[in-house]
This record gives structure tokens, sequence and C-alpha cells, in this order.
């Protein structure tokens, strides 16, 4: 294969194994080959220990610049009630060897659920036919709708926590809300509309009016399906006490008070664009295809249409559950 432009990447995503490829339309049916060849024919390349100290803690310095969240990887952690395969700091890599690896991985590989997504410029019929001989041929195994045989049990957290970090990153006072889950593409778009609302407002107040940061954020995270609305304001230590409760304010006048139509429409504007330029991309596709009913429409690319959803991002404002955000104090050591 080689010369065909062929590659896989794995990672690990927050249920599942991930093995991403790319291929051009005609080297299609080789790289899904390749694909299902490193679930049914792995090679293991023995090692006798898979981490370093160097490469331990530059693990760790990947995975805040892959995420550029160190408040997500905290929350995460969080929200898993301590789960080990969201803990931040995994010192038990550094007593783990390739045989370890392959005697528990090998058999996940054998047995586990498999999902097979396709997104871009290809031929279905050429596509389902190099899925038959290749992913089809396996044994059976459970559908991919079955429950996950190894559940990440989410705890219910609020008040402040206080983070002590390691390493690289910034310091940030971060409000974490949980939202519900959308039902559909409308309730999608709302609550990233909502997101985009407050992220005007904390540059403006944040960083034009008290000079608390240069780089304030809101957005949508989501975590295990659930959507997490989170307000990040990085700053200095000193400063951390202070922003929570300037938050919480800012959250319960926006809550209270809404916004004006020139504040929707700036926010509209930048979304909608996003949102054409999401349909063109490839990779966009792969994640949105875990949930069809959250793709927006056509319609809603256009920030014109999307002004038709100010009223239901405002009834959302309202219902903001502020009593049950999570707040964190992330400082480095």
């Amino acid at each position: 294969m080689a010369g065909r432009g062929l590659n896989v990447a794995f990672s690990v995503q927050n249920q599942a194994f991930q093995w991403l490829g790319y291929a051009s339309r005609e080297n299609l049916a080789s790289e899904i080959e390749l694909l299902c060849a490193c679930l049914h024919r792995p090679g293991w390349r023995q090692e006798p220990r898979l981490w370093r100290p160097d490469q331990l803690d530059q693990s760790w310095l990947t995975r805040v610049n892959r995420s550029k969240s160190l408040p997500l990887i905290w929350l995460k952690s969080l929200i898993s009630g301590s789960d080990p395969r969201f803990e931040p700091d995994q010192a038990g890599f550094m007593k783990t060897d390739s045989n370890q690896v392959a005697s528990w991985l090998g058999p996940l590989l054998e047995t586990a659920r498999v999902k097979v997504t396709i997104s871009g410029d290809f031929s279905p019929a050429a596509a389902l036919q190099a899925l038959a001989g290749t992913f089809g041929a396996l044994p059976a195994r459970a559908p991919w709708q079955a429950a996950c045989p190894y559940p990440v049990l989410p705890v219910a957290l609020q008040g402040i926590q206080d983070i002590k970090a390691r390493g690289q990153g910034e310091t940030a006072c971060v409000i974490a809300l949980p939202l519900p889950c959308p039902a559909n593409a409308t309730a999608e778009a709302q609550q990233n509309l909502l997101a985009a609302l407050l992220h005007l407002r904390l540059r403006k107040v944040m960083r034009s009016e008290l000079g608390f940061s240069y780089g304030p954020s809101a957005r949508i995270s989501r975590f295990l399906d659930s959507p997490w609305l989170l307000l990040s304001v990085p700053c200095a230590n000193r400063k951390i006490p202070d922003i929570g409760g300037t938050l919480r304010q800012l959250l319960t006048e926006f809550k209270d008070n809404g916004w004006s139509k020139d504040e929707f429409r700036r926010a509209a504007r930048p979304w909608a664009a996003t949102a054409k330029n999401n349909a063109r991309d490839p990779e966009w596709w792969l994640e949105a295809l875990d949930h069809p009913e959250w793709i927006p429409p056509s319609t809603l690319h256009d920030d014109q249409q999307l002004l038709l959803q100010e009223s239901g991002t405002r009834t959302l404002a309202r219902q903001l559950a502020l009593e049950t955000a999570l707040e964190l104090r992330i400082a480095l050591e």
C-alpha cells in the first residue's frame, strides 16, 4: 500500500477507541482494508515500558494542547466521578509495558462493538462493496446501539472546586453549567446562539470594561453527549477569587434582562457562517453523524433565518439553572 497516500491515526475518545484515516476517492477501498486490519490484525510492538519520565510530561502537555483547555480536562475528571479513564495525570503509565497493553486491548478489539463512518466525496456503492469484504466479513458482534459495557457514570456537582494543576496551561476561573440535551437541530442551534451571546457579553465586561482578562470565552462543550455551557476567564492567580462572583452576577443579569437586537444579530452572523463552513468539512461530518438529529438544516446557515430563533434562545436563557453551576478555580502549582 506504499505510495497510495494511506494513513491511520489512533485516538482514545470518551467511550471508544477511534481509528481515523484519509484517502482519495480512488484509494478508499485500500484505506478501508487498512483500517480493518488495525482492528483484527493489530501489530504489537514489543516495548519493555511504554513511557519514560520525559514522555509522560510530554503526554500531559499534548493533552492540554489538543483540548486547548485545561479547565475542560479537569471538568471531565470531576463530573466522571474521578473515573480513572479521565484522570488528568496518570502516573500509572510509568508502570505499563506493551505486553500488558496487548493482553488488555487485544480481546476488546476482537469482540467490542464497531461503527464505521465515512464522509467526503466517494461512491456509496464502492464503499459498501469494500466494507462487505472487510468489516462485514468479521464475526458478528453486538450492535453499536447496544449499551456500552464500560459506562461512565457522571456525578452531579455544584459549588466551588479549587484545583492545583501542575505543568503548563492557563490559570483560570470557570463557570460550568449543565444544559438539557437538545431534542433536535433547532434546540442545538439555540444553545450555540446562547453561548455566542455570552461570549460577546464576556468580552465586553471582562476585557473591555473591567480589564480582568484578554481572552474570556463562552462555548458549549459536550461530555458523554451532555452539553455544558462553559464561561472561562484566563487570569492571574490573584484575580481568581474575584472573578467567580463577577461571572455569576453577569449570568444573573443575562438571564433576567436578556440582550439587545443588535447583540443577537452580531452573535448570529458568525454562527451562521461557521455552520455553512462545517457543512463542507468531512471531518465535521464524521463527528456530527453520531447525532444526525442535531445537524442544522441549510435554513440555519442563513443569519436572517437565525434571527427567528431569538425567542427560543431567550426562553432557554430564562431557564438557566444558575444554582447548579460548578465553579472551577484553577491555579498552577
